[in-house]
């Protein structure tokens, strides 16, 4: 008994930490995975290809349950959320796109040269090295605290985004007891035995959960896209500052500008490597959330011209999700626009003198 009481608290600490880490743990959960692919460790191998068959399955259900027919009591015993959010069946097909996109996004985010690139990251929040492109020999900058201050935030939203997620686990049961209560005779028909319909029962529950799951699995992508993004992003501005303060500083030659070719350059190829690579993820988080965003805006534009029923659980749960993913793709594209920004800095002014004056 008491060994079960542990194993409890065990399993409630780990799931408390993943749902409300802090920047440290979170990062150290991401090293971990890291670390395991790099280093060909074959658990952590194992456990990622499992994500990516429950992925795999989660978008082969929704697209059953788009094509094959079915009866209104059939849809709740399978939890069709459709279903729950009163909208057409055509959610389910836009719901299979963008599990499509997403074991896509997971199948890079985590491979080889994607985690080589990451490790920058993780190894400078964790304190595990102090240099980013350049060897910093008299450190102007601690990364570890500057990192982990600018992105705390974007670690709390992400975790309210979880929490409110995965907080409709405590809502689904009492959504299946409504909907047996008011579809008795569907769960427990008398020309059967109870044990069918403790069966349809379990069937039901189990597989609202799995939505729910599937919901905090894709919003855990898009905020590691997110994060890393705006990691990378403040690693590189801080860069092209310093060698900005550093050009500033000092008079026009021929070495401050062989200086500043050396080192521009040096960073101007890491972040197209960033570019190159997260391009096609980003790619895929467009190709999979726009179809939904489109399918809910039609939606909304049912409501308004009273084609179809609404209450305040569904206008909620539209407008929620169109807002985070119209701010994440906005933002998104904001960030990337401020490379442009970090490379054609001021600092170039200051360099064309050298054409004139001392060449």
């Amino acid at each position: 008994m008491l060994s079960l009481i542990e194993n409890i608290e065990k399993l409630l600490t780990i799931g408390y930490q993943w749902f409300w880490p802090n920047t440290k743990k979170y990062f150290e959960d991401i090293d971990l995975i890291v670390t395991g692919i790099l280093q060909k460790n074959n658990r952590i191998i194992c456990c990622h290809q499992y994500f990516l068959m429950f992925l795999s399955a989660s978008m082969i259900r929704y697209f059953l349950i788009y094509i094959l027919p079915s009866s209104n009591q059939y849809r709740i015993v399978i939890f069709d959320s459709s279903k729950y959010l009163q909208i057409t069946n055509g959610w389910n097909l836009v719901l299979s796109f963008l599990f499509l996109s997403l074991i896509y996004m997971y199948k890079h985010f985590f491979a080889e040269n994607y985690c080589q690139l990451n490790s920058n990251v993780v190894d400078l929040i964790l304190g595990k090295r102090n240099d980013f492109i350049f060897e910093n020999k008299s450190p102007t900058i601690e990364w570890s605290n500057y990192l982990r201050k600018r992105i705390r935030k974007h670690i709390v939203r992400r975790n309210l985004e979880i929490c409110m997620t995965g907080s409709f686990l405590f809502l689904i049961p009492l959504y299946i007891v409504k909907q047996v209560m008011i579809n008795w005779s569907e769960f427990f028909d008398s020309d059967y035995p109870h044990f069918f319909g403790y069966i349809k029962l379990v069937t039901a529950i189990t597989t609202s959960v799995t939505e729910i799951f599937d919901s905090i699995f894709a919003f855990h992508m898009v905020e590691l896209l997110f994060t890393f993004i705006l990691c990378f992003y403040w690693l590189i501005s801080s860069e092209y500052d310093r060698i900005n303060q550093k050009i500033q500083k000092k008079q026009p030659s021929n070495r401050l500008l062989a200086l500043f070719i050396r080192e521009n350059t040096k960073l101007f190829i890491f972040g197209n490597r960033i570019f190159r690579l997260y391009s096609t993820i980003f790619l895929a988080y467009l190709v999979g959330f726009i179809p939904i965003d489109l399918y809910l805006v039609s939606c909304l534009m049912k409501i308004y011209d009273n084609e179809l029923k609404a209450d305040m659980k569904q206008l909620v749960f539209i407008l929620t999700w169109i807002a985070s993913h119209v701010v994440g793709m906005f933002g998104v594209h904001y960030v990337c626009t401020q490379y442009s920004n970090c490379i054609h800095s001021n600092v170039f002014t200051h360099l064309l003198q050298i054409t004139y004056d001392d060449l």
